[in-house]
């Protein structure tokens, strides 16, 4: 499970993961189930830009905490995850206490070839694609990403919490859409969206600046895993991912947002957290990549470039 290694891994690089905490049989019969719910994707987006402009809405197009989310279904039971012995053991051990779930919402990946042309256009260039706006408010009760580049979680807002993913399906090659982790770089703290992020050039290693004279050399990190796989990741560690644009293949995943009910100096949350050079926790516009209506600027993806 969450053992020293795992903890030293998160505490140090900021991020870890851990398999084999959830049956695998049921992991794999809620993604089936989720799959023949999830509507098709023809039918979820507007017609065309004409459309989508006339009923553009760029607030609140994500899972709501009380509504419009498909896991707040009666039809969905997630107390095989939630209610878990090994689940739970591992975030006390993580939180060094007990926790709640601040948020949760299901998402998928979502490849262009399971696109309208104009949806491709639209996010051609854009660094972090948020589907949902280019989608009827109906089916907003679900995260559409379409791969997204290298930023943060935390940057953005000042909260005592991390995020865990799970993964519903296999991540087991590139192919699979894994989590992408620029390594130790939570020790930068809160930085500006677009990171400053450049490519050395074998394209294996990534400069990394907070554009305050603090700079690290970091390399990307992949997560694989089976079905039920969890993800933990420092709310200020760099993670984006990609999908082959070409091929139908879609991922699912949960994602999670966990909080202590009391801070503790001596879990791994605060250890990683202590790890930060910066002591740089928050940055009121973190998002530079936004126009004054919430729409997205283009503004590219280092993400495309490494190797």
């Amino acid at each position: 499970m969450f053992n020293k290694k795992k903890q030293y891994l998160f505490i140090n690089n900021g991020y870890s993961s851990v398999s084999n905490v959830f049956d695998k049989g049921k992991i794999k019969q809620l993604s089936n189930k989720l799959k023949k719910i999830l509507p098709d994707e023809k039918k979820i987006f507007y017609r065309n830009f004409k459309t989508f402009t006339k009923n553009a809405r760029f607030k609140k197009i994500t899972p709501g905490l009380k509504d419009n989310n498909i896991l707040l279904s009666k039809n969905i039971n997630l107390d095989f995850i939630e209610k878990n012995y090994n689940f739970i053991k591992t975030l006390k051990t993580f939180f060094n206490g007990n926790f709640y779930i601040e948020s949760k919402w299901l998402i998928k990946v979502l490849p262009q070839a399971l696109m309208p042309n104009w949806v491709k256009e639209e996010v051609k260039d854009i660094g972090m694609p948020q589907l949902n706006m280019y989608m009827k408010d109906k089916y907003r009760n679900v995260t559409y990403l379409n791969g997204l580049d290298y930023h943060q979680d935390n940057g953005g807002r000042l909260r005592n919490s991390t995020t865990i993913l799970i993964y519903l399906d296999p991540v087991l090659s590139d192919a699979d859409s894994p989590i992408r982790i620029l390594d130790k770089s939570h020790i930068l703290g809160a930085t500006q969206y677009p990171h400053y992020c450049r490519i050395s050039s074998n394209k294996k290693k990534i400069f990394y600046s907070d554009l305050n004279g603090n700079h690290i050399c970091t390399k990307e990190k992949k997560v694989y895993g089976i079905g039920g796989t969890i993800v933990f990741f420092n709310g200020y560690t760099l993670h984006g991912s990609t999908i082959d644009d070409e091929k139908k293949k879609t991922r699912l995943a949960l994602r999670y947002v966990l909080s202590p009910k009391k801070k503790s100096k001596k879990s791994i949350f605060e250890k990683s957290n202590k790890k930060i050079i910066t002591k740089s926790f928050y940055i009121k516009n973190y998002r530079l990549d936004k126009m004054k209506n919430l729409y997205n600027k283009k503004c590219g993806k280092v993400i495309n470039y490494v190797r």
